[in-house]
């Protein structure tokens, strides 16, 4: 059996699925997903409804590799602030 890849790019991911009832418990990965397709305001937007959800590894947050090339930006920083980290 033949399996072809989706080459739709970055676009075929969109913010609702971070969002809404289905996603709470993966809004943490999205943002894994969106910080690694250079998309920093949608990363964040996940990370935030992960805040307010409690869900996932959101506090381990701050030491993750996987949010390095975030670490610099000031809502990434704010959101630390409320997490209190």
């Amino acid at each position: 059996m033949r399996h072809d890849r989706d080459r739709r790019g970055p676009g075929r991911f969109s913010r609702a699925q971070c969002d809404g009832r289905t996603a709470l418990r993966r809004a943490y990965h999205f943002a894994h997903i969106y910080t690694g397709l250079g998309e920093d305001e949608t990363a964040i937007d996940c990370l935030e409804r992960a805040f307010e959800e409690r869900s996932g590894g959101i506090y381990g947050v701050k030491g993750s590799y996987l949010f390095a090339a975030l670490r610099n930006h000031p809502r990434f920083q704010a959101l630390l602030r409320r997490m209190n980290l």
